[in-house]
């Protein structure tokens, strides 16, 4: 029981960054301008839609009542998330 809450929990955090990333494309995201690089803008486009993709995984997941799932879809945020965050800091800091 108490996995299914931190799962959507979880999931909440996912459609989150999704939305927050896809509201910042046409303007600048951690002081870093979108238009200025086509690459990097098309992988937070990218990253964005793959949140959302797992949060709507982990949604189905929570309702099948399956753990094996629910387990890989946690791991697969969270490896896309510390990705995304070793980007980002790459991407300001090298500002």
């Amino acid at each position: 029981m108490i996995i299914n809450i931190l799962v959507m929990i979880l999931i909440f955090i996912a459609f989150f960054i999704g939305s927050y990333l896809l509201s910042n494309l046409r303007g600048k995201i951690f002081n870093v301008d979108m238009n200025e690089s086509a690459g990097f803008r098309k992988y937070i486009q990218f990253t964005a839609f793959a949140f959302f993709a797992l949060g709507l995984i982990g949604v189905i997941t929570v309702f099948m009542a399956n753990q094996i799932l629910m387990l890989i879809d946690i791991m697969l945020i969270v490896i896309l998330g510390s990705v995304t965050q070793a980007i980002l800091v790459f991407k300001v800091t090298k500002r």
